[in-house]
């Protein structure tokens, strides 16, 4: 087996590269400006599953849900305090996405 990597040279090659990977640009209709993807039913599915009464997380994957979403913001996460104490310490999941929330319309009023 072998593998090859191709780099752009130039100027022109690598705007034209930056051009093809920039996503965030790729899923925009020219006719319109509507998105191309929306929301899939597995997105809804595990939405709703995930913020249904009795779903609880742990601290760790507390933590790593509300990361994961917020890998490409910059700023102070303020966690929340956990909605059980006792015996173990757990986060529901509407808690990760008041998390979310709350960091996204906090950066948005400054």
């Amino acid at each position: 087996d072998e593998m090859n990597a191709h780099f752009p040279q130039t100027e022109l090659g690598r705007a034209e590269a930056y051009t093809l990977v920039s996503t965030n640009q790729q899923y925009l209709v020219p006719k319109d400006g509507k998105p191309l993807a929306g929301l899939i039913q597995d997105h809804m599915v595990s939405g709703t599953k995930m913020t249904i009464r009795g779903c609880f997380f742990t601290k760790d994957q507390y933590t790593e849900l509300v990361y994961r979403g917020l890998t490409d913001k910059k700023g102070r996460i303020r966690l929340l305090a956990p909605a059980v104490l006792k015996p173990q310490q757990l986060w529901t999941g509407k808690q990760v996405t008041a998390t979310h929330d709350s960091f996204c319309n906090h950066r948005r009023k400054t």
